[in-house]
């Protein structure tokens, strides 16, 4: 594969390059997770997922167009049925440097020796608490021992990295920082604390109180530790320490509220549905479905369920004015044109624009503004369904 030319990569109107997708499978997961989901939660119809082959499809367009890591996310990826064939699919792809994993390592003793084999390079594992009754309610319905298992046989396979990831909560985890490190320590692993991003549904607990900040955290760890701002970056926005004494396990951070990355986000996010999310601050995204229907075909049970049509912007970051206006201003040229344009080739016609958008009366800015910059459609979104799992990196 040639390498992408500065016209053929997603630049945006920040100067940000976008190398990095997140890129979900499913919405379905084998927890409960409070602070990820509701315990009666209701999924997408199966048939409203886009197939493996359509996910492969967006993953080597996204390569294409200069993007040299990839993550598969959830929902948990691994109860995706015949996962394996998309990973094995991207992992054949010349330009994919990373092509990584986040899971709850549930299936991970039967899946990660395969996943090893298919080119996977690193795997992030959640894992909130050490205690089994405490796991059990954090996950409503998980067993702890089958997460350990899997972490443990991950290890064995020698992948380039494996990070455990722990959303911490005052109150329900916060007192088992210490043991978490250790834990990683005795493993040899690394180990990343999250401040709990404010979206999506949560009737669990009170996020102002749960709230435990990174430096909180660091500043706990520091009575026991020395730990060192390390140079270790792995494309996301986790911040990483060296614990002097333990080379070979490092304490990372990400924090959404007290470190905010906004200004060196090189992410973006593509549904299990084939929606393209530019940014977790904006409720709203691109329909890739019908760019996708257009090479596969469409059937009458596949036919996106299409809303009302919005243009959109990458804003500069969740606090920056445009951002609040929800994507009421301008739209960037430049972001739009890549994608229209080049993402899957522009093979979408002018009928394909018009359907997508008459189920609703069209302003005439927006008709003006998609015959000029056309080829997308953009949608307001269910929030908690597309930014799930959104900070574990």
């Amino acid at each position: 594969m040639s390498a992408p030319t500065s016209q053929n990569q997603l630049i945006d109107r920040f100067g940000r390059k976008v190398s990095y997708v997140r890129l979900s499978v499913t919405d379905r997961c084998d927890l409960r997770c409070v602070y990820c989901m509701p315990e009666k939660m209701k999924f997408v119809p199966r048939t409203q997922l886009l197939t493996l082959e359509e996910m492969e499809t967006v993953g080597r367009s996204f390569i294409k167009l200069g993007v040299d890591k990839i993550r598969i996310t959830g929902g948990e990826p691994l109860v995706r049925q015949n996962i394996l064939q998309l990973f094995r699919k991207l992992g054949e792809c010349e330009g994919l440097r990373d092509l990584t994993l986040t899971t709850n390592a549930t299936q991970l003793q039967k899946f990660a020796r395969p996943l090893k084999d298919a080119g996977v390079t690193r795997i992030n594992v959640s894992l909130d608490t050490l205690r089994p009754d405490r796991f059990r309610d954090m996950t409503r319905v998980g067993e702890l021992q089958k997460t350990l298992d899997g972490i443990d046989t991950a290890i064995a396979c020698d992948f380039q990295q494996i990070k455990i990831n722990t959303v911490v909560l005052r109150n329900y985890n916060h007192d088992e920082i210490l043991d978490l490190v250790n834990f990683c320590i005795e493993r040899s692993i690394d180990i990343s604390f999250i401040e709990e991003m404010p979206l999506g549904q949560n009737d669990h607990h009170d996020r102002a109180v749960a709230y435990y900040s990174s430096d909180q955290i660091l500043e706990d760890l520091r009575q026991h530790f020395e730990l060192i701002p390390s140079t270790m970056t792995t494309a996301g926005p986790t911040r990483y320490y060296q614990l002097t004494g333990h080379e070979n396990a490092r304490v990372g951070f990400i924090s959404p509220h007290s470190h905010n990355f906004c200004e060196s986000c090189n992410r973006v996010r593509v549904t299990a549905e084939g929606r393209l999310l530019l940014c977790l601050g904006l409720l709203i995204c691109c329909r890739l479905l019908l760019l996708l229907l257009s090479l596969f075909g469409a059937s009458s049970n596949r036919a996106d369920p299409g809303t009302n049509g919005c243009p959109f912007t990458r804003v500069s970051g969740y606090g920056s004015d445009s951002c609040s206006k929800q994507g009421s201003t301008g739209c960037s040229a430049n972001r739009t044109t890549l994608l229209g344009g080049l993402l899957l080739r522009g093979l979408l016609s002018f009928r394909w624009i018009i359907s997508g958008l008459l189920n609703r009366p069209l302003m005439a800015f927006e008709f003006i503004f998609l015959l000029l910059f056309g080829t997308l459609t953009f949608c307001r979104v269910d929030h908690h369904s597309c930014i799930r799992n959104a900070g574990k990196s």
